[in-house]
């Protein structure tokens, strides 16, 4: 196909229209609006998905004082005292899990503030 021939092709595409009758346009709409709801389904998923990630994150000793304010080895230890839960295996340590302090924290167990 030579260049003139490329030329009049490109025209005559850029001159087509298309007809759609009201039912066919009903359904392309319909399509769309189901697209849109889905989309937003995928993002809700994704949301909890990535809550649930947040929620599970274990942190180690460090990161849970830093977590939890910057508070010191002792306090985390006071803490432990009253219900935070934490994970151990072996020698590998201590571990929290970040959905498991918000919990506790939100239980009111310890008064982290002084008077």
């Amino acid at each position: 196909m030579n260049s003139e021939n490329l030329r009049q092709n490109t025209v005559t595409r850029a001159k087509m229209h298309i007809a759609i009758d009201e039912a066919m346009l009903e359904q392309i709409a319909t399509v769309l609006n189901g697209c849109r709801i889905e989309l937003r389904k995928s993002a809700e998923r994704d949301a909890d998905l990535r809550k649930q990630a947040e929620e599970n994150q274990l942190l180690t000793p460090d990161q849970a004082r830093e977590y939890l304010g910057g508070i010191s080895d002792k306090t985390l230890v006071y803490y432990e005292k009253h219900d935070l839960p934490f994970y151990s295996k072996g020698k590998l340590g201590r571990w929290y899990r970040k959905g498991d302090i918000d919990e506790w924290l939100e239980s009111g167990k310890v008064n982290r503030h002084k008077n």
